[in-house]
């Protein structure tokens, strides 16, 4: 092998060995990002997960729960029977058919039908009756961070209250008392106000969920 010959074999052995030594050093670098990248994301994603829903605060627009989920309903209600009036089921209950009318959010009186069911007001008043077995559950639920919306009177109106007197969750609610175990809180509707009472079944304080007891206008 003459001297060219061989200057030319050393020159292609180096050259060999320097496009493999960066073709290492740019796999491992192209490697160690992608894992540093991959870390970031499941970092990321576990913050986001290890955060409840329930530590998210509600806004004025709480939904309203379904019926299977309130604490409370309307205690005292009648279903309509076929040929029924509401005149005469007013009549029924020593109330005036305009106070059924208003407490039900009726549109039109004469538009009730053969198993409906009415709210039936005591002197304007709508009463309700605590679900026990529901408290205990929500209250349990609230302890471990869930639906921490029902820690809040005003919230708790805008989740739970039926449509009474034409309420609706969209409606701004004011809290006007609140105290031991105990709170009040008012609703502006159309140029009428309604008084809503809260109470707390199970859990006294700031760590207590609410329970709709009574809603009626304030004359």
């Amino acid at each position: 092998m003459n001297n060219k010959t061989w200057v030319l074999f050393i020159i292609l052995v180096s050259l060999v060995a320097i496009l493999s030594s960066s073709t290492s050093f740019f796999f491992f670098k192209t490697r160690s990002l992608e894992t540093s990248k991959n870390n970031k994301i499941e970092i990321a994603s576990s913050s986001i997960e290890a955060t409840p829903d329930s530590s998210i605060k509600t806004s004025s627009t709480t939904k309203p729960a379904p019926t299977s989920e309130r604490l409370s309903a309307p205690s005292d209600t009648y279903t309509v029977q076929k040929n029924e009036t509401l005149f005469a089921i007013a009549q029924k209950f020593n109330q005036t058919w305009t106070e059924v009318v208003a407490a039900n959010g009726l549109t039109d009186a004469n538009k009730i039908m053969a198993g409906q069911t009415l709210i039936i007001p005591q002197n304007e008043v709508v009463n309700f009756e605590v679900n026990q077995d529901k408290a205990d559950k929500l209250q349990k639920a609230a302890d471990a961070g869930k639906n921490l919306f029902r820690l809040s009177p005003e919230e708790t109106v805008k989740s739970d209250a039926p449509p009474v007197y034409g309420i609706n969750n969209t409606d701004q609610a004011t809290l006007k008392s609140k105290d031991n175990g105990e709170a009040v809180v008012t609703i502006k509707k159309e140029g009428e106000t309604y008084q809503i009472k809260l109470t707390q079944p199970i859990t006294k304080g700031d760590k207590g969920i609410w329970a709709i007891i009574s809603i009626e206008p304030v004359r």
